[in-house]
C-alpha cells in the first residue's frame, strides 16, 4: 500500500513507518496523523481507482482486508473502511456509501458498526464489540458484501491476534442496497482530534 495510491486531504500528513509491522507480517505500515488539531472526518480514496493493478471501482459484491491500530487515546477517534461510495470527497461531509467503523470505547475495547450513509447522514445497521489483549494491538478487519434477492448482505470479521483467529462481529442484510453502480469506490475513513496516532496497513480488495 503506497502513499502514492491515495488522494490525501491537504491538512493531513501520511508517513511511512517501516518498523511497526502488524502480526502476520504485513507490509510496512502507512501511518496517518493530522496536522491542524481539529476533529474532522476524512475519506482516503484511491486516486486512480486501482490498487496493485486491481480495478477497485464498481465492486457491487466483494471483499476487503485491512489492518488498523490506535496507538494512543480513544476519545473522539474512529477509523474503518467505506465501500459502494457513489459520492466521495476528502472531507466526507456529503458522502454516500456504506461504512464499517471501529470506535475505541476504552483502553482495550472497541465497537464495530456498519452504517448506511446517505449525503453524510449515517444510519446504523448493526454493531458488535471486541476486546483486544493490549491497548495498542493491531486489529485485522475482513469485510464481505454480496447481493441476493435485491438485498445487500454485509459480514464483518475481526482478528485481534489473541490466538482465536477471525471472530464474526457483524452479519446484517440491508434491503436498501444503495450504491449499486459501475463507478462506486472503496477506501479508508478516519476521524480524530489531532492528538492521536492512527495507523492503517495492507489494504487489500478482492472482487
Amino acid at each position: 500500500m503506497a502513499i502514492s495510491d491515495w488522494t490525501i486531504p491537504t491538512d493531513e500528513v501520511l508517513t511511512q513507518n517501516h518498523t511497526d509491522i502488524p502480526s502476520g507480517g504485513a507490509d510496512p505500515v502507512a501511518n496517518l496523523h493530522q496536522t491542524n488539531g481539529s476533529a474532522v472526518y476524512r475519506m482516503l480514496y484511491l486516486t486512480s481507482g486501482t490498487l496493485n493493478g486491481v480495478d477497485t471501482r464498481g465492486i457491487n459484491s466483494g471483499e476487503l482486508e485491512v489492518y488498523h491500530k490506535f496507538t494512543v487515546g480513544f476519545s473522539s477517534v474512529e477509523m474503518g473502511i467505506f465501500f459502494r461510495a457513489t459520492t466521495v470527497a476528502s472531507n466526507g461531509l456529503s458522502r454516500t456509501c456504506y461504512e464499517i467503523i471501529l470506535t475505541k470505547t476504552s483502553t482495550t475495547a472497541w465497537v464495530v458498526t456498519a452504517y448506511r450513509t446517505t449525503n453524510g447522514a449515517r444510519h446504523s445497521l448493526t454493531s458488535g464489540n471486541i476486546t483486544a489483549p493490549n491497548a495498542t494491538d493491531w486489529i485485522k478487519m475482513r469485510v464481505q458484501w454480496s447481493e441476493s434477492g435485491g438485498n445487500l448482505t454485509i459480514t464483518v470479521d475481526l482478528d485481534v491476534f489473541d490466538g482465536s483467529g477471525y471472530q464474526n462481529k457483524i452479519s446484517v442484510t440491508d434491503s436498501n442496497n444503495q450504491g449499486h453502480s459501475s463507478t462506486n469506490q472503496v477506501g479508508i475513513t478516519l476521524q480524530h482530534d489531532g492528538s492521536h496516532d492512527l495507523r492503517t496497513e495492507n489494504f487489500t480488495v478482492y472482487s
